[in-house]
């Protein structure tokens, strides 16, 4: 009895073992006509900065096809956890074998397993290596501001030259990618900011809901969004104080796997479509609580991870992405992180 008990329940643990993977589907069927009226697509600011910098409005900004996503939705033992326009596709979590039978589908073209031992072939694309080295300027311009405690971070940026100049953000709209942003509805140096209407948007990606600044959620984003737009007078002054900005949750707090590369594309697809100029993340993605899906150092090179492509994408969409290079440079990882 005992023996049996034993093998039934390896048995079970083996066919429940859960994938994380891409579906991509073989096309968006009516595209073409969608493509006519743009506006129905994008938001006029959105159309309107890819006019200025002479980018189409093309197919990628054409949503997913509704009844390839129903489709997926009708098996029960498939969660389904983003969809991506972009990459025309949606991301799944299931058994290996419930993913693969997804190939029989007709409107779907491949998979692709983050745990890429469980592809036919894996993705050993390396792209070569681009050193850039910037030239060096220095700027003494006085300042104009009294930043503060915000004074050696402004300084060392060279950032004063800028607001001296009169551009403090007005005009441009951020989005920023990253954990939680606890408190930001309550905290002193954003009064400013919400007595102004900046912090116009604000979404959960993982929870398909509005965003929560409870305290309860993490404080990364609060952090990072206080660089920015953070204003105390006489005493702190963020570098963009005068941007709108939308805010995109797309990290689990209680867990790291590829599901969160998912999160942000699909919170960079709703920051284009909303017109965002520049986005925002600091977050980078190397290793996962699950060995499997973990990423080499030769994966650092801009075409295998799939939130590195994203980023790329967002900057043919006419966005800037600034993304931190992450905090891996005295480690045994030693080089940057996905996506930078």
């Amino acid at each position: 009895f005992y023996i049996l008990f034993l093998l039934i329940s390896i048995g079970s643990k083996a066919q429940i073992e859960q994938e994380q993977a891409w579906v991509f589907f073989t096309e968006k069927p009516n595209a073409e006509v969608q493509l006519t009226t743009p506006q129905n697509l994008l938001s006029t600011r959105s159309i309107l900065r890819k006019q200025r910098q002479n980018v189409p409005v093309d197919q990628r900004d054409v949503p997913v096809e509704i009844s390839y996503i129903e489709a997926i939705k009708e098996n029960t033992d498939i969660n389904l956890l983003a969809i991506s326009k972009w990459f025309n596709g949606v991301y799944v979590e299931s058994s290996a074998e419930i993913i693969n039978n997804l190939t029989d589908l007709e409107f779907v073209s491949s998979v692709f397993f983050m745990d890429r031992t469980q592809n036919v072939a894996g993705n050993t694309n390396v792209a070569a290596k681009v050193l850039s080295v910037l030239s060096e300027n220095k700027f003494n311009e006085e300042f104009t501001t009294e930043y503060g405690t915000t004074q050696n971070q402004i300084e060392q940026l060279q950032l004063q030259v800028l607001h001296n100049l009169e551009f403090t953000g007005q005009g441009m709209l951020i989005g920023v990618m990253d954990s939680g942003f606890a408190n930001v509805d309550t905290i002193e140096a954003f009064d400013r900011a919400w007595e102004n209407n900046q912090i116009i948007y604000g979404y959960d990606v993982e929870l398909d809901a509005d965003l929560s600044f409870d305290a309860t959620e993490g404080n990364h984003g609060t952090s990072v969004l206080s660089t920015m737009l953070g204003y105390v007078e006489g005493d702190f002054a963020g570098s963009a104080i005068d941007a709108q900005y939308c805010l995109f949750k797309t990290e689990v707090e209680s867990s790291e796997s590829p599901q969160e590369e998912a999160f942000w594309i699909a919170a960079a697809e709703k920051a284009d479509s909303l017109g965002v100029d520049v986005i925002n993340t600091s977050l980078g993605y190397s290793t996962f609580d699950d060995a499997k899906y973990n990423y080499t150092t030769n994966d650092m090179d801009g075409q295998t991870t799939f939130i590195s492509r994203g980023v790329s994408i967002a900057l043919e969409k006419g966005m800037i992405p600034v993304i931190s290079a992450g905090n891996t440079g005295d480690d045994s990882w030693s080089i940057i992180t996905a996506p930078a």
